[in-house]
């Protein structure tokens, strides 16, 4: 147990001398009492929105046994594999390579060396990665759904199958806007009997005996339970270990993406998180979190709970997930201005995200709700869960959807010219850019910092909460400056849930229910949208210059990034970097020329300063000499006086 607490405390000390806010500890001294003795009495509870127990299907095979294993060099699922993959069009793929690093003792490493190819597009259709492409790496959740299991040898990959029952590679406008697309896996340690062993692995090793992962042999359907005993020891010191050795140290892409799915959507803010602590290059500027979700005990009942199927006293580590994903989606906002937005089928108060993550992820999100009625009506919770994933990877091939007014009676409007306004992002989108949806972040925030100000009694000479600074909109500002927890706005699909594409797709802008009841401002959504469409949302610049000086994106540009390759500009260096050497090399000449001169004066000085002693030296050698001579003249005059004064004695 000291062990696992001594992990998390590393959670705090994020962002070198800068912490991130994290919940207190837990108390996980009772962490292994459970008691055994009714566990055979309950039923197993299996579902596919990842809130019970399942995977584990022993007696399964590989469905197409040589074909699957050949795919996996690695031995998967026999052998441990994990880290990330990179995808190409049509589902290909291909295990990422260690990418360049730079060693501070190794002067070699601190230009880019030529990996042989001879432009990038040849670069990519070989390793399906380009360093100076932008990046999306996926991160799924619990294998125990069964959807995708080791032991069935199925990995959730960018081919899904449609309502039609057609093959569809969700990836392919991603591909041809000319992004990398990564999944990370980690399916091995995710596919425990319970959902919440394999969300406990993401932060910390449980048992402290090293991580468990499930080994398949799918020759004889038997599996085996090893422990993985690497320098990590969670899931997420994983992850950033996997990211930095796929991506290196010379990526030099526009922005990173991280996205993830249900408890995944954990692994993707934590991973996120300690790459930006350590400054490294291949840091996220935005987290797509889909369907998150946050585990809980199941049932209590005098002080007994029921977890995993088993009875127990034991709370775990009780809503630390929660609390940490939280603080961390702040923080990053806060420090690194990482947007954040949020994807579900279900409105907040109906989702997985538990009452914390509902009453607080908002403050720095945007959330939007899809309707994907093609899943039997909504009746398959399974399917609208992974259908999310579907979605938000092909809105990137439409533009932003159109978001008409909410009418009083809270139906929504009809589309205007506004709506269908080309190159605006007035609802959240893949295809919306970062900047963007930082200004939808950005008007929330600046709300909330208008309605603290009334709160506290201060006003502007603009009347107050009313008029809200960097772009957010009045009734934004009421309606934070009404409720102690802000509305929760959410973007909800109203035309285009009876089909997968997103081309059709219409939205309105809503208010949910808060964690604490609190009731908006009568209107409040009806004036948000209409303010949205009339005015728009304008990126603040002071916020984008804040970003475009971020260490990380800074990296991507500078320090040992480049090869000196001019004849080749993705090889060689940038016009910043050739300025930049340019001054360092004429500071260099000047202070050299600077010390020579102060060493050359003050030779001078020295030499004229020996001289000087020197002349004074032989002076008083001279006046010695002199004096000397002086005193026998004047003796020699005083005999002569007395030899005189004797004769004129003597006479």
């Amino acid at each position: 147990m000291a062990r696992i607490a001594a992990r998390l405390l590393v959670l705090a000390s994020l962002q070198g001398g800068r912490t991130f806010d994290l919940p207190d500890l837990p108390d996980m001294s009772g962490m292994s009492k459970f008691a055994n003795s009714a566990s055979n009495a309950l039923p197993n509870m299996v579902s596919g929105s990842e809130m019970g127990v399942g995977g584990g299907n022993d007696g399964w095979t590989c469905p197409d046994m040589q074909g699957e294993m050949a795919k996996y060099p690695s031995g998967w699922p026999t052998k441990l594999d994990y880290g990330i993959y990179w995808y190409g069009p049509g589902g290909q793929f291909k295990k990422a390579t260690p990418a360049q690093k730079v060693e501070l003792t190794n002067p070699s490493t601190w230009v880019r060396e030529s990996d042989g190819y001879a432009n990038a597009t040849e670069r990519f259709n070989s390793q399906f990665y380009d360093p100076y492409r932008n990046t999306v790496i996926f991160f799924h959740g619990w294998s125990g759904t069964t959807a995708w299991i080791p032991q069935t040898c199925s990995r959730l990959s960018t081919m899904n199958t449609g309502p039609n029952q057609t093959q569809i590679d969700i990836a392919a406008s991603w591909f041809a806007d000319g992004w990398n697309v990564g999944f990370f896996y980690w399916d091995q340690f995710a596919d425990e009997h319970c959902l919440r062993d394999a969300e406990q692995k993401l932060w910390f090793d449980r048992g402290g005996n090293g991580l468990r992962w499930a080994s398949y042999s799918p020759s004889n359907s038997s599996v085996s339970w090893e422990h993985y005993l690497g320098e990590e020891e969670s899931v997420s010191e994983m992850c950033a270990a996997s990211v930095k050795e796929a991506m290196g140290d010379f990526y030099g892409g526009r922005t990173v993406r991280f996205v993830g799915h249900a408890i995944g959507a954990q692994l993707a803010t934590s991973c996120a998180a300690k790459l930006h602590a350590e400054k490294h290059v291949a840091a996220p500027q935005r987290l797509a979190l889909l369907e998150p979700f946050f585990a809980t005990r199941d049932f209590s009942f005098f002080g007994m709970g029921i977890r995993c199927g088993q009875f127990t006293n034991d709370d775990g580590i009780q809503d630390f997930a929660a609390s940490a994903t939280v603080s961390y989606v702040k923080e990053l906002w806060l420090l690194n201005r990482v947007v954040t937005e949020i994807y579900s089928s279900e409105m907040p108060s109906e989702s997985g995200m538990g009452g914390l993550a509902n009453e607080h992820l908002e403050m720095h999100t945007v959330l939007t709700k899809y309707d994907p009625q093609w899943c039997h009506g909504n009746a398959d919770k399974a399917c609208m869960n992974v259908a999310t994933v579907a979605l938000y990877f092909l809105s990137m091939g439409s533009a932003p959807p159109p978001l008409v007014p909410t009418l009083p009676s809270g139906a929504p409007g009809q589309l205007t010219e506004q709506s269908l306004q080309p190159g605006v992002c007035r609802v959240p989108s893949a295809s919306c850019s970062d900047e963007q949806l930082r200004a939808l972040i950005e008007r929330r925030t600046a709300a909330s910092t208008d309605a603290e100000n009334t709160e506290a009694g201060s006003s502007d000479s603009s009347g107050g909460a009313t008029i809200v600074n960097g772009g957010a909109f009045a009734a934004t500002a009421l309606a934070f400056a009404a409720n102690v927890v802000p509305p929760q706005e959410v973007w909800k699909q109203v035309v285009g849930g009876t089909t997968l594409a997103t081309n059709d797709d219409v939205y309105e802008l809503v208010i949910a229910p808060t964690a604490n009841d609190a009731t908006p401002l009568e209107g409040a959504a009806e004036m948000m949208s209409q303010e949205m469409l009339n005015s728009g949302v304008v990126p603040n610049p002071l916020v984008e210059a804040e970003v475009t000086s971020d260490i990380v994106l800074a990296k991507r540009d500078w320090g040992l990034t480049r090869a000196v390759a001019l004849d080749n500009p993705r090889n060689g260096v940038s016009v910043l970097q050739a300025k930049a050497g340019l001054a360092a090399l004429a500071a260099i000449v000047c202070v050299s020329l600077l010390v020579f001169g102060v060493i050359s004066l003050g030779s001078r000085l020295a030499a004229r300063g020996f001289s000087k002693a020197d002349g004074s030296e032989n002076d008083l050698e001279a006046d010695a000499s002199s004096n000397g001579s002086d005193g026998e003249d004047e003796a020699s005059d005083v005999g002569s006086v007395r030899e005189l004064s004797s004769g004129r004695s003597g006479c």
